[in-house]
């Protein structure tokens, strides 16, 4: 599942898409999501239905109008192929889910403290 999070001021709004296909309808604003804002960054999963989350990833990146959205792969796969591929398609980051609940937690805090609250979008 795609996450995708816009932020207004202080406060962040987080939406998600159920499968790949409606992942890219929402960013490039097709049919009913066409008044959305564009996200201000993408969390990525790979193993998403109807298109995988590299296809995804790389249709973002090829496109002139969301090339510039940070998209994070936060994915259970810690496969290297996976992760060299994700880099070569144009990912900010790679975070590998922890199996452990507390080690989740403390992997949400840190994307959160850096992707939300450090980084500054255009």
């Amino acid at each position: 599942m795609q996450l995708f999070t816009t932020f207004v001021k202080d406060n962040v709004n987080v939406e998600f898409a159920h499968d790949g296909a409606e992942a890219l309808d929402r960013l490039f604003r097709r049919g009913r999501f066409r008044d959305i804002p564009l996200p201000d960054v993408v969390v990525l999963d790979l193993n998403v239905p109807l298109l995988n989350g590299h296809e995804v990833l790389n249709a973002c990146k090829s496109n002139s109008q969301t090339r510039r959205i940070p998209v994070v792969v936060w994915s259970g796969s810690d496969n290297p192929d996976d992760i060299r591929k994700a880099y070569d398609l144009g990912c900010c980051g790679y975070i590998v889910t922890s199996p452990l609940l507390n080690e989740i937690e403390a992997q949400l805090a840190a994307f959160s403290d850096f992707w939300l609250k450090t980084v500054r979008y255009a």
